[in-house]
């Protein structure tokens, strides 16, 4: 996303963060902050990973995840002398932390260094890891260079992607009670100029910090984590000078407990399962009754919220649910997929559910879905969302998909936005030829001077 127009720093009350954002992390003594970088192949759709703060006895440690959705997932890092294959691309001096769906590992940090266990058991230091989207169900193999440096290709950087200036973009002025700055940030010779853009709260006047970031044909909100009121994210200078959204930076949330959840990290595949009533997992048509898959490749893993009450943990087809019993299944031929409790449909097109699509922010405003499927076709539903009766008068959508987000809103007075979905023959529903397989969906009240 290129940002020639202007940044909007404002405070709204909301509960909840954006997703698959970088976690940044203030104390030395805790963890570096992990990098992303891009992986030279474009055939290739590249991901930021997330990077989520873990503390225990004393320990600090980085948890690291690959967006989930429904494509596998390599989660790799930079380092000297490996070759990572991926269906006959072979990226140089690149090691394969983890690959499946759902994938996540666990770093360890001591303020000086951060280390991780790669998928053939070698402990290494990291500092940038990259995810990389591919939908092949084979899996990934990593072998020890032997390569000749005449495979090696150096890519010469553009010097106009160093000449950005931050005050060219326009300061917002709707500011209210918020204010934003930048700070250039020091970055390798021949490299892209970045900067770090954050938007911090004057006093304590809100719950949280939201961000909206202003470019051409679309806006893109960013959260903070209530109760902070900091929220910073990266912004990287473009050949033709403008700025582009690097990464999201969320700052750690204090005081909320969590459990790591890995399996074995050998040379097979394996299913993290846990019990659910009412699922059934499938693998190479074995049916597994009353459990739900929470992961699924090589060295997988998962986080789980603890509350005291109860562990509640996302799996793969992005249901929060609360888990007592977990088990991790082996497999050597393949990934494993899931399947709903039961059965029979005419059409694989008919049995989706609005029920799969996360709730995301819903601020001020109320989402609603209406069957409209004509009996004989795919299911359709009709998607609305409508403010709550501010005198604002405008609405707005953010439909996150695999590897895309789209943004829509009204002009005033129009307060209801209506959009049909549709169902998809692999269980994940699409917006037209915009955004396939949605994920979330937001609704909320756009700000106004109103």
């Amino acid at each position: 996303m290129l940002l020639p127009w202007f940044f909007l720093c404002t405070l709204v009350s909301l509960t909840v963060s954006y997703g698959y954002s970088n976690q940044d992390y203030g104390s030395k003594e805790e963890c570096r902050k992990l990098k992303h970088f891009d992986v030279a192949d474009s055939g290739h759709l590249h991901r930021r990973a997330k990077f989520s703060h873990l503390e225990r006895h004393g320990k600090h440690y980085t948890m690291i995840t690959c967006p989930n959705d429904s494509f596998m997932y390599s989660l790799v890092a930079e380092h000297e002398g490996s070759v990572f294959d991926i269906l006959g691309s072979e990226y140089q001096d690149t090691a394969v932390l983890a690959a499946g769906y759902n994938v996540g590992v666990v770093a360890k940090c001591d303020g000086k260094r951060t280390t991780v266990e790669t998928t053939d058991g070698k402990k290494i230091k990291i500092k940038r890891v990259a995810c990389i989207q591919y939908t092949s169900n084979r899996g990934v193999t990593e072998t020890s260079s032997t390569t000749s440096s005449s495979t090696t290709s150096t890519t010469t950087i553009p010097m106009s992607c160093t000449t950005c200036d931050t005050n060219n973009i326009s300061p917002s002025d709707w500011s209210n009670g918020a204010y934003v700055f930048y700070e250039d940030l020091i970055i390798t010779p021949g490299e892209c100029k970045k900067a770090l853009a954050t938007c911090a709260a004057i006093g304590q006047l809100c719950t949280n910090a939201v961000m909206t970031v202003f470019a051409p044909a679309m806006q893109h909100r960013l959260y903070s984590t209530p109760p902070e009121l900091v929220f910073s994210t990266m912004i990287t200078c473009q050949t033709d000078g403008t700025w582009k959204i690097d990464g999201e930076v969320h700052l750690e949330r204090h005081g909320k407990h969590y459990t790591m959840i890995t399996c074995p990290n050998d040379s097979f595949m394996y299913s993290l399962v846990a019990e659910n009533e009412g699922s059934v997992f499938n693998i190479f048509g074995s049916e597994y009754q009353d459990t739900v898959v929470l992961a699924a490749g090589y060295n997988v893993g998962v986080v789980a919220k603890c509350d005291g009450k109860r562990t509640t943990v996302e799996t793969t087809d992005g249901k929060k649910i609360k888990i007592k019993r977990v088990a991790c299944i082996q497999s050597n031929e393949g990934v494993i997929r899931t399947s709903t409790a039961s059965t029979t449909t005419p059409m694989p097109c008919t049995t989706c559910d609005t029920g799969s699509i996360a709730p995301g922010i819903i601020y001020r405003a109320n989402l609603t879905y209406d069957d409209i499927t004509t009996p004989g076709e795919c299911k359709k539903a009709k998607l609305t969302c409508s403010e709550e009766g501010s005198p604002c008068g405008r609405v707005g959508i953010t439909v996150y998909g695999s590897g895309e987000s789209k943004n829509y809103d009204t002009p005033p007075p129009v307060v209801v936005i209506n959009t049909d979905i549709t169902c998809q023959a692999d269980g994940s529903w699409n917006m037209g030829d915009l955004v396939y397989g949605i994920t979330k969906i937001d609704c909320y009240e756009l700000f106004c001077t109103a």
